[in-house]
């Protein structure tokens, strides 16, 4: 059975345990769809009462794709677990080079795409900011602080993964996608809680 139709105890319990899977990718996962999901509640206390009708239809749209993000990043706390997976299967049955690694090269690209939906959810809380709830500030910037960091600490387990990836010129590319995401990300939670403070009075 999935985590996602799970409760969160479960995978609380299965980090805690001492197991190979769960670990650091999927805890990473399920703060991304927190940080997500309290945007979508930002977005669905916006905006405030007196706006117009194109504010209302900007925050829906806004609303809609948070909330298709938080599933998004539900997801990937069982897909990560599987990548994780397949490496020590391909490991355990003397895999082939390539068999392994393939699997390598899958362990790797799950955390990365979710590094790069983290940046894509973060532009959209950016978004949201000049329509959101004022009450709702400080859900912002938790939503904002929680994708950021898991997007710093999906980006170690990429690294991890580049130590065994055989073609270099695809490694220093994730590197260097890696640094964009990541400057990116910090550009945009920054402004992100410069919002937040001036709507709490600085």
């Amino acid at each position: 059975m999935r985590y996602v139709d799970q409760p969160l105890t479960k995978l609380l319990e299965d980090l805690s345990a001492r197991t190979a899977v769960p670990g650091g990718g999927s805890g990473c996962a399920a703060a991304a769809a927190i940080g997500a999901a309290l945007g979508a509640m930002v977005a669905a206390f916006s905006p405030p009462k007196g706006a117009d009708e194109a504010a209302a239809a900007r925050v829906r749209d806004l609303g809609a794709r948070l909330a298709a993000a938080r599933d998004r990043f539900a997801s990937l706390v069982d897909e990560d677990a599987a990548a994780y997976d397949g490496i020590r299967a391909a490991r355990k049955a003397k895999a082939s080079p390539e068999e392994l690694q393939q699997a390598v090269v899958r362990a790797m690209e799950v955390p990365l795409g979710g590094a790069r939906a983290c940046l894509d959810a973060l532009h959209l809380l950016q978004d949201l900011c000049a329509d959101a709830n004022p009450r709702l500030a400080t859900d912002l910037a938790c939503g904002a602080l929680l994708l950021e960091s898991t997007l710093s600490g999906m980006a170690f387990n990429v690294r991890v993964n580049l130590f065994d990836i055989k073609k270099e010129d695809a490694a220093a590319a994730a590197r260097a996608e890696l640094d964009r995401l990541g400057r990116s990300a910090g550009e945009l939670c920054r402004a992100i809680l410069r919002h937040v403070e001036a709507q709490m009075g600085g």
